[in-house]
């Protein structure tokens, strides 16, 4: 799944009802460009989205995982 489809399925609330390898795989990716916007704060911002939007997907996709597992902590 690319980085748009993911954020794309996030923001139409359909992310959640994708299997466990591919919001496994979403979150990695995730968790990646992440790391890269807060290292390159500056880059074009249409290029790859927020830090801010991407920590919130990360954690909205590891609740989801958690969740449907009981880890609840």
């Amino acid at each position: 799944m690319t980085l748009d489809a993911i954020v794309e399925q996030y923001q139409a609330g359909t992310l959640a009802n994708a299997p466990d390898l591919v919001l496994l795989e979403a979150q990695n990716k995730i968790e990646i460009w992440h790391a890269w916007r807060l290292e390159n704060p500056g880059a074009k911002p249409t290029s790859v989205p927020s830090a801010s939007l991407l920590h919130t997907i990360s954690v909205f996709i590891e609740k989801t995982t958690n969740n449907r597992y009981g880890c609840n902590d």
